[in-house]
């Protein structure tokens, strides 16, 4: 596949899924023998795990959206920059909902063939979220000294 076809399963993934929540997309886009290798905890890392996680986070964030910061594709791998943002309306995996608003970075680095996502791996400022969110404090707190 060429990397325009790649961006296009990236886009299609980033705006059938998770932006729209079409969850049926996901056996269309990712390969039956898909790996996450960044699933969170308790999530397992296959498809069933993206519809798991996706579906939580759109039920915490009801107005949950990505956009697209940047990407580049290269051979059978496409890297995103994403900015997500959301209003924290329920719980998400055992935290409370705040009923507060966040925005956070995230990088996607994924790996296609014939069309179709193989790997995912990815990095998300989930202490960034966490802090505006009221769930993490602002800065750690001073160590004690003797």
């Amino acid at each position: 596949m060429t990397n325009e076809q790649n961006l296009a399963t990236a886009h299609r993934f980033m705006e059938g899924v998770l932006n729209r929540g079409d969850l049926a997309l996901v056996d269309e886009i990712f390969d039956p023998t898909f790996i996450d290798r960044s699933a969170p905890p308790g999530v397992p890392g296959d498809r069933e795990g993206v519809r798991r996680g996706v579906d939580a986070f759109r039920r915490a964030f009801p107005d949950l959206h990505f956009e697209l910061a940047d990407e580049i594709a290269d051979g059978d791998k496409v890297v995103s920059r994403i900015v997500a943002r959301g209003t924290m309306r329920e719980s998400l995996f055992g935290l409370p909902a705040t009923g507060k608003s966040a925005a956070w970075e995230q990088i996607h680095i994924i790996r296609l063939l014939d069309g179709r996502i193989l790997e995912h791996w990815s990095l998300s400022d989930d202490m960034g979220m966490l802090r505006q969110l009221g769930l993490a404090p602002e800065r750690a707190p001073e160590a004690a000294t003797s």
